[in-house]
């Protein structure tokens, strides 16, 4: 009984004088993290959208700009020589360029497509919604006759239902080499 009660003494002893337990610090907000989903209402307006710029018909193209984009929407244009104090330069006249975009391409380009199969919208842990689009565009210019695919990567910044940035990267030099095609004519 006397080895029953010391080892119970003992134990008792040994869990009274074990360190407290520290708590850890929070653990910060990963504003880069959250979630993404290519099955919501935002993805299918980006895919609606791009359907009606693949048209080439502003009679299509055109309410889909008024319905989703922003008054005050902003345009980046990601390619080379278009930044200043190491920031890319906003696209004037976005509304415009916005309409126009569909059209201006049609008009230097026959067989236009775009894959529509990696459009995400990420969904920060900090309230952000960004949708992305990464695509493949394919095109043949009508005066150089040159056929060109280019990848291009597409982010659509919201803000409640109206996208507020479209921010596009792309390699501009099949766009240019028609242009000028198109100025020499």
């Amino acid at each position: 009984m006397k080895k029953l009660v010391l080892c119970f003494l003992v134990s008792a002893s040994l869990i009274a004088c074990r360190n407290q337990e520290t708590k850890k610090a929070e653990t910060p907000v990963d504003k880069k993290s959250g979630t993404f989903t290519s099955l919501d209402k935002k993805s299918a307006i980006i895919k609606q959208i791009i359907e009606g710029y693949l048209t080439g018909d502003s009679s299509i193209n055109s309410p889909l700009v008024r319905k989703y984009y922003a008054d005050t929407a902003k345009v980046y244009q990601h390619i080379g020589n278009n930044q200043e104090n190491g920031k890319t330069v906003e696209t004037q006249g976005t509304q415009e360029f916005l309409h126009g975009l569909s059209g201006n391409h049609h008009a230097l380009y026959s067989n236009i497509n775009m894959t529509l199969d990696n459009i995400k919208t990420l969904v920060f842990s900090d309230g952000r919604v960004v949708t992305t689009v990464y695509t493949l565009w394919s095109g043949t210019g009508k005066l150089t006759k040159e056929a060109t695919t280019v990848p291009v990567h597409q982010a659509y910044h919201w803000s409640g239902d109206k996208i507020v940035r479209f921010d596009m990267f792309f390699d501009p030099t099949s766009l240019r080499k028609e242009i000028a095609a198109a100025t020499k004519k």
